[in-house]
């Protein structure tokens, strides 16, 4: 089985790239330069997120419809990575289940969603 791939369309591919690098620990794979677009692939774990930047800026409404969840054990990494980049509008969320989140927005208005492994259900 193939990695998922997720596109998202940003009008600050650094701002993007230092986010997704610095703070969600995303690799870099490469970076494709054509007439009028930058493609930029990164991946973590077994997941491949590309990243478009157009040289003409688009009016995007970004991050409305589209939530990147990713689980991880623990919040305290993650918080402490968006304090150290002045990142500071994020929110804890319990739900009703008990499922724990964290929600923060990326530079181009995505919703990321952390989820502590331990609070899912197993079935």
């Amino acid at each position: 089985m193939q990695s998922p791939i997720v596109t998202i369309m940003t009008n600050d591919l650094e701002a993007s790239r230092n986010f997704y690098e610095k703070i969600l620990d995303f690799k870099i794979d490469c970076e494709e330069n054509f007439p009028g677009v930058t493609l930029l692939f990164m991946h973590k774990d077994h997941f491949t997120l590309e990243l478009v930047a157009r040289k003409e800026k688009l009016s995007l409404n970004a991050g409305n419809t589209f939530i990147l969840t990713l689980i991880t054990e623990s919040f305290d990494d993650i918080k402490d990575k968006l304090s150290k980049n002045s990142i500071k509008d994020y929110k804890e969320i319990t739900l009703p289940s008990g499922v724990q989140m964290l929600r923060f927005l990326d530079p181009s208005g995505v919703t990321i969603s952390y989820v502590k492994e331990n609070t899912l259900k197993q079935k």
